[in-house]
């Protein structure tokens, strides 16, 4: 594997670690009600997951096999759920697509870091 790819990979795992406790920080802000702050936590996590995005995006453009089986469109679609959410100051619906829709998205983010 070539450096660039390791390079990413290593990026996507620290964006992945930095968006796992973010994504529980956000929760447990929206579940307190103090969902101003919740907004705002999320505007950078926002930020961080078009990193996460971007580099897997250059490598699968780069022709490897890590992270083919990523379903990008379906991460598209639970973000534009989050939007929603947000729209519609749905905040515990935003909490639970954070808690077990992205967290698990994540989670096998992850486990395709280490193979």
């Amino acid at each position: 594997m070539n450096k660039q790819i390791m390079d990413l990979i290593a990026s996507i795992q620290e964006c992945v670690q930095i968006l796992m406790v973010s994504s529980d920080e956000i929760t447990k802000t929206l579940h307190a009600g103090n969902e101003r702050k919740a907004i705002q936590q999320l505007v950078q996590y926002l930020e961080t997951f078009m990193c996460l995005m971007e580099a897997i995006a250059a490598i699968k453009a780069s022709g490897s096999e890590y992270f083919n089986t990523v379903d990008v469109a379906d991460l598209r679609d639970k973000l534009a759920e989050m939007e929603q959410a947000v729209i519609t100051k749905d905040y515990i619906l935003l909490a639970d697509i954070i808690e077990y829709e992205i967290k698990e998205f994540l989670s096998a983010l992850e486990s395709q870091c280490h193979h």
